[in-house]
C-alpha cells in the first residue's frame, strides 16, 4: 500500500511497475493529443466566429455605404430638378422678355 507521511517525508503512491509506467505513458499522451485536438477545434471555432464578426462587420459597412449613396443620389436627382426647374422658369422668362421686347420695338416703330 501508501506509504505513510513520515518514511519518506509526505505520502507518497507506491512506486509504478514498468507495465504500469507505460501504461500511464500511453494514456497521457492520448490524453494530450485529444486535447491538442480540441484545442485545434476550439481554436478553429473560435477563427471562425472571427471570420463571421468581421464578414458582418463589412456587411454592415457596406451597407451603410450604400444607403449613404443613395441618400447622395436621391439629393442630387432633387438638385437636378430644381436646376431643370429654374432652367425652364429663366427660359420662359427670357422668352418672354425677348417677345416684350419686339412688341416695344414694333410699337415704337408704329409711332
Amino acid at each position: 500500500g501508501w506509504l505513510t507521511e513520515g518514511q519518506y517525508g509526505p505520502a507518497y503512491p507506491p512506486p509504478l511497475t514498468k507495465q504500469q509506467r507505460e501504461q500511464q505513458e500511453v494514456a497521457e499522451e492520448e490524453h494530450e493529443e485529444e486535447e491538442v485536438e480540441g484545442d485545434e477545434y476550439e481554436a478553429a471555432k473560435k477563427r471562425k466566429e472571427l471570420y463571421e464578426a468581421k464578414l458582418k462587420a463589412i456587411e454592415e459597412a457596406l451597407e451603410a455605404e450604400e444607403s449613404h449613396l443613395q441618400a447622395q443620389q436621391d439629393l442630387l436627382a432633387k438638385k437636378r430638378h430644381v436646376r431643370a426647374m429654374a432652367r425652364a422658369k429663366l427660359e420662359a422668362a427670357a422668352e418672354e422678355a425677348e417677345a416684350t421686347a419686339k412688341e416695344e420695338e414694333e410699337e415704337r416703330k408704329r409711332l
